[in-house]
């Protein structure tokens, strides 16, 4: 787990800078993910 998840689990405050970088990584693993799975 990165991070950027690991303090949005544990509840602490993130930067929007922070959470906009969380957010694309969590896309860019669905994306891999779903083309695995294809």
């Amino acid at each position: 787990m990165n991070n950027y998840l690991r303090k949005l689990v544990e509840g602490q405050h993130l930067t929007e800078e922070e959470m906009y970088k969380a957010g694309l990584l969590l896309l860019s693993e669905n994306i891999l993910e779903s083309e695995i799975a294809a």
